[in-house]
């Protein structure tokens, strides 16, 4: 099936968002790895963490919002085009956003001061969770900006002058699961959900799915 060109450009964000929030936290990791590496012993392990959590959080905070505005953006002119009138880009709650940051650079950073004592090894726990902490980075984009999306669409559905449609997008790569492969261009009317609840981009970690929205056609009026 040949994407929109609303879908090309998403699909395109998010490879691109992905790449740099990985690349992002990967840097604050690393950048407490060459702190500790030289330690004798894993004595400081705990220190280590504490460090990592204000890096990841303050990231983790920062790689949402750069997602949120981007998938706000994008949507705002989706929908603007679809709509024929002006929308709005929706706005992040930065209370929300924060939270969610500092409960997962939380989790991340204990699961590092473990791997320390279990390997001795500042620099071989770091590898051994680089893959945990790439999961963070993909799924915190996609959610983040299909949030924005989702957000900004309800807000132009409601003053909308046309029926609008709610389009599951897939990206039909060697990474793409069965269940979203499956779910790949069905369409609700916008405010409806997915059949058993799903989310795009909610589906499972790591997952890429994202909606586009289009005008419903409407059945036209028989002439007497």
């Amino acid at each position: 099936m040949t994407k929109s060109q609303a879908a090309k450009v998403t699909a395109a964000t998010i490879v691109l968002l992905e790449l740099r929030a990985r690349r992002r936290l990967r840097a604050r990791l690393r950048r407490v790895v060459d702190e500790f590496q030289d330690e004798p012993d894993e004595s400081r392990a705990d220190e280590a963490a504490a460090i990592l959590l204000a890096l990841l959080a303050e990231e983790i905070a920062a790689i949402r919002k750069s997602a949120w505005a981007e998938g706000a953006a994008v949507g705002a002119a989706q929908l603007s085009r679809l709509t024929g009138q002006r929308v709005e880009p929706a706005e992040p709650s930065d209370d929300i956003e924060a939270q969610r940051g500092n409960t997962l650079a939380e989790r991340f950073s204990h699961a590092y001061a473990k791997r320390v004592r279990e390997r001795g090894s500042y620099k071989d726990a770091a590898r051994a969770l680089r893959s945990r902490l790439d999961t963070i980075a993909a799924t915190e984009t996609v959610t983040a900006l299909m949030a924005s999306k989702h957000k900004t669409a309800m807000s132009a559905y409601r003053d909308s002058p046309v029926v609008m449609l709610e389009r599951w997008n897939a990206i039909l790569d060697k990474a793409v699961c069965d269940v979203c492969k499956a779910m790949d261009g069905k369409t609700v009317q916008m405010g409806h959900a997915f059949e058993g609840g799903l989310r795009p981009g909610w589906v499972h970690p790591r997952c890429r799915c994202f909606s586009t929205y289009e005008a419903k056609a409407l059945p036209v009026p028989f002439a007497a």
